[in-house]
């Protein structure tokens, strides 16, 4: 069988519905959540040359429509793109390594004023662990530091790691399970938050370029400061479609 072309672009548009309990991710001592539907739309092109023998470069942009059902006050739209340099150390097990400078940008749903802008350099590292034909399991870190943000008081540095294992049963169907642990430092405030994450999702391949993913996933915030603690259940459909050329 010939070796399969390398394919550098691609196009993503996604489509998910979610279920959450807390929509504003309101403190626990207030005991004001707000439970919601909400959907997100993303558009996403990406383009991943290689530059040689294990290395990559990476530009990504894309854009998302969030839309909340009951608290529409909450809807927000979504820009961001990202440059860097990817790099697969074939000599340590496939570890990945990469660095990435991202402008993040959220902008008000009515009049797309500006909500929060932020650019910042990222460092990370993935390390997948074969455990068999069909079961996985991975490894990760990653940073993104900050450079600047506007509203200053909302600027920060994010630390994540991460682990978990997918079992693929057939070559249509996999089902994955996550846990992490989120630092979020405020740089001018001092407030300190963290966020611990575990997720459960099932993904079907309906062809080569469309896939179903139904997830849940239950995240908890522990802040230093007082009124940032919350709790947060979701559940969620996504409806995917990648081409690659």
């Amino acid at each position: 069988m010939p070796a399969q072309e390398y394919l550098p672009f691609s196009l993503e548009l996604t489509e998910t519905v979610h279920w959450t309990s807390n929509a504003g991710l309101s403190d626990l001592d207030v005991r004001t959540e707000l439970e919601d539907i909400y959907s997100a739309t993303d558009l996403r092109f990406s383009y991943f040359p290689q530059i040689g023998d294990n290395s990559y470069f990476e530009f990504s942009t894309g854009y998302a429509i969030y839309r909340y059902m009951d608290y529409s006050s909450l809807n927000f739209d979504r820009f961001e793109t990202s440059v860097g340099l990817v790099h697969n150390f074939r000599d340590l097990n496939n570890l990945i390594g990469w660095t990435r400078f991202n402008y993040y940008r959220l902008l008000d749903s009515s009049g797309h004023d500006d909500l929060f802008t932020d650019y910042s350099l990222e460092l990370g590292l993935y390390y997948p662990i074969p455990l068999s034909s069909r079961h996985k399991a991975f490894g990760s870190y990653s940073s993104k530091f900050s450079l600047d943000a506007d509203p200053g008081s909302l600027r920060r540095h994010q630390h994540w790691i991460s682990g978990g294992y997918t079992y693929t049963p057939s070559d249509r169907f996999k089902i994955s399970a996550y846990g992490g642990l989120h630092v979020y430092d405020y740089v001018e405030s001092g407030r300190t938050d963290l966020l611990y994450d575990l997720g459960l999702a099932l993904t079907t391949h309906l062809t080569d370029r469309i896939d179903a993913v139904i997830s849940a996933n239950y995240s908890w915030n522990d802040s230093n400061t007082t009124g940032f603690d919350y709790e947060v259940a979701d559940i969620g459909a996504k409806l995917g479609l990648t081409m690659k050329f």
